[in-house]
């Protein structure tokens, strides 16, 4: 009988000499993009070529007990997948748990009477019943709510929450220390105030004391690198879960890493489901025909084939901003808008075209700012986006004293727009993920006004057989989603 022992981050199994069938199981294939230069057959000209190369990232190695006997062991988050695997073999498996997490038994009567919404409920139960696990749950669906029901039934555990971002971090913070207070701690963008409950950026998770309980990794899509698992591994004994409203998606396919962290999916709450449940609302898109444009499936440059065909496109711009200018005459004055741009370059060049948006994107420093001066894609009486600046818009846009906005990535997640009723997506990006993650800005119930669903605009761009690609690719997501779609023209 093979004998499987969790030993925190990681697990061993022995004998080691009948694993060899798991190395693939336990191996993650990363994608990523390199240029090369072919030449051409006829001309005998060098040109360059955007070439995908996969690397095999092997996440399992092999030791030796006390005695010498062989072991095989990888990260613990594949136990499941290597259980699966001997089960459908016929293999039996004895399996043990030597490291103790340290948390006591849930004291739930601190939420008795509580009230859940779909799928909360289900969620937190798994939470307290699980060791590790990805939990799939869309934007708005209420982690906030479920963190502090875990601070509530863990009144002594150390736990972590981690994010990506400076930004989130402050959010989650803001949300939690009214029911928290001197036991809620911060680490991350300047500040390094460990407590029993710490809201931290992934980047300074080790600054942590390592002795945590339980792990929450918020908008976990974005952990999975190879130095991601380094800083999660020094957690030994930590419960842990990643919380994700796009699994899969990644431009490098990398998604096996988050496996390897945090396990399998153990809970999936799709959107529809939020929006049966009255947790979120029901988002409709409007997709626009954009004819006129460059063709540039051939360019081996992407970024200065997204700068023509999309940035400085004045054909298209003009198209957002007259689709724009209808949809704010249909919503009227009190509701809100955004649009949502790849590059600060872009947000400038449509800023152009409505001077009655805030321009909102990281503080470009001054090589930038000559070089969009000389593009044309900003101008002298333009304002220049600063950080603090970047927070006096976004503390704007949350109380709805600022109506419209044009953002680049910086408010692409983690930003509470509860009022939100049209977002508009001008970035021309095909990744699944981002067609997942930035129309969930629109997702949330409305809070100072009434808001039954949330609208989405964006554009079909048919001039460039890649680009009409990537709009394809869009739409497939939505529809995945259970969006309402419909194509229109100006």
């Amino acid at each position: 009988m093979l004998r499987l022992h969790y030993l925190g981050r990681a697990l061993s199994i022995q004998p080691g000499e009948a694993c060899s069938d798991l190395e693939e199981l336990c191996t993650v294939y990363r994608q990523s993009e390199e240029m090369d230069y072919v030449t051409d057959s006829i001309t005998g000209d060098k040109r360059q070529v955007r070439r995908r190369v996969e690397a095999a990232i092997p996440l399992f190695w092999y030791d030796k007990d006390k005695a010498g006997n062989k072991i095989f062991a990888a990260l613990s988050g594949f136990g499941a997948r290597i259980l699966d695997h001997f089960k459908k073999k016929g293999v039996q498996v004895e399996v043990a748990d030597l490291v103790e997490d340290g948390l006591p038994q849930p004291e739930l009567a601190y939420v008795k009477g509580t009230h859940f919404r779909t799928g909360q409920k289900e969620v937190f139960v798994k939470m307290l019943s699980y060791k590790r696990g990805i939990i799939v749950c869309p934007t708005g669906f209420g982690k906030t709510f479920l963190i502090k029901l875990l601070a509530k039934v863990y009144p002594t555990a150390e736990i972590i929450i981690t994010v990506n971002s400076t930004d989130i971090v402050r959010d989650i913070y803001d949300d939690l220390k009214y029911d928290l207070g001197s036991q809620l701690g911060i680490v991350g963008g300047g500040k390094d105030r460990p407590a029993r409950v710490t809201i931290c950026t992934a980047q300074s998770l080790h600054k942590c004391p390592k002795s945590a309980n339980l792990i929450l990794a918020d908008e976990c899509h974005t952990l999975m690198t190879e130095n991601y698992v380094k800083k999660f591994n020094k957690f030994r004994r930590a419960r842990m879960f990643g919380l994700t409203a796009t699994p899969v998606g990644r431009s490098d396919k990398a998604e096996g890493f988050g496996e390897a962290l945090f396990g399998s999916i153990i809970a999936d709450i799709s959107y529809q489901q939020g929006v049966s449940g009255g947790n979120i609302v029901p988002i409709n898109v409007r997709m626009y025909r954009s004819t006129v444009g460059p063709e540039v499936s051939k360019d081996s440059n992407r970024v200065a084939a997204d700068r023509k065909s999309l940035w400085l496109n004045r054909s298209r711009n003009t198209l957002i901003a007259e689709v724009v200018t209808q949809t704010i005459a249909e919503i009227g004055p009190e509701q809100q808008l955004l649009i949502m741009v790849d590059k600060t370059e872009h947000a400038y060049a449509l800023g152009q075209l409505l001077p009655q948006f805030a321009v909102v994107s990281g503080e470009p420093p001054v090589t930038r700012i000559m070089s969009m001066r000389r593009s044309g894609a900003l101008v002298a009486d333009q304002i220049i986006c600063s950080n603090s600046l970047r927070q006096e818009y976004k503390e704007q846009f949350e109380n709805h004293t600022l109506k419209y906005a044009i953002a680049t990535k910086v408010w692409s997640k983690g930003v509470n727009f509860r009022d939100l009723a049209v977002l508009c997506r001008a970035d021309g990006l095909s990744s699944a993920i981002d067609s997942g993650q930035i129309p969930g800005r629109l997702s949330r119930l409305g809070n100072r006004l009434a808001k039954e669903s949330g609208l989405l605009i964006d554009f079909i761009d048919l001039f460039s057989k890649n680009l009409q690609r990537r709009s394809q690719n869009r739409i497939s997501v939505y529809r995945s989603n259970g969006y309402t779609v419909e194509v229109r023209e100006l």
